[in-house]
């Protein structure tokens, strides 16, 4: 009887620390005042907006917030972008906002999108680019971000641009 009060004690104590785990998408967030706050700090920083579309369920999802928050990738991020994180559940949440930026989700998630500080569309993921996120590694990674980091400076049109990042995926 101890041994199993004790066992289900230690399933019961694993459960709850996996429920505290900080997941990377807020589906109660409200997602067009934080996409106003970053657009703002993106005017005052001189950056980049990132929106990233996705939901907790998906691991694609879960891989790319874990590639853009460690290590190099993180620093070239945070040097060169604003970033916000946009849940669409299971297609049923902030449908309005991916509308708006032209649904990039259409063929998967993750997506994003990369806008000006004036909310212009500089890129997105209309062909589901990100969608295996768990196989593309780290130097795929940084080459795409690298790649979208200079969207701010290049003088060419946005689907040379785009077409460049998608290329070097």
């Amino acid at each position: 009887m101890t041994r199993s009060l004790i066992l289900f004690l230690f399933f019961m104590s694993m459960t709850n620390s996996l429920m505290a785990k900080e997941l990377p998408y807020d589906p109660k967030a409200n997602a067009k005042q934080q996409l106003a706050q970053a657009q703002l700090a993106a005017k005052q920083q001189d950056k980049l907006l990132l929106i990233a579309f996705g939901a907790n369920w998906c691991p694609d999802c879960i891989a790319l917030d874990k590639a853009i928050s460690r290590g190099q990738l993180a620093e070239l991020i945070k040097t060169h972008f604003v970033t916000v994180k946009v849940d669409i559940g299971r297609w049923d949440n902030n449908m309005d906002i991916v509308k708006e930026y032209g649904n990039p989700v259409k063929k998967g998630i993750p997506s994003i999108v990369v806008t000006s500080a004036d909310n212009k569309v500089l890129f997105a993921t209309k062909g589901g680019q990100l969608a295996t996120a768990r196989r593309m590694g780290s130097e795929n990674f940084y080459s795409f971000f690298t790649s979208l980091s200079k969207l701010k400076t290049q003088t060419t049109t946005g689907a040379e641009a785009q077409s460049k990042a998608v290329q070097e995926l």
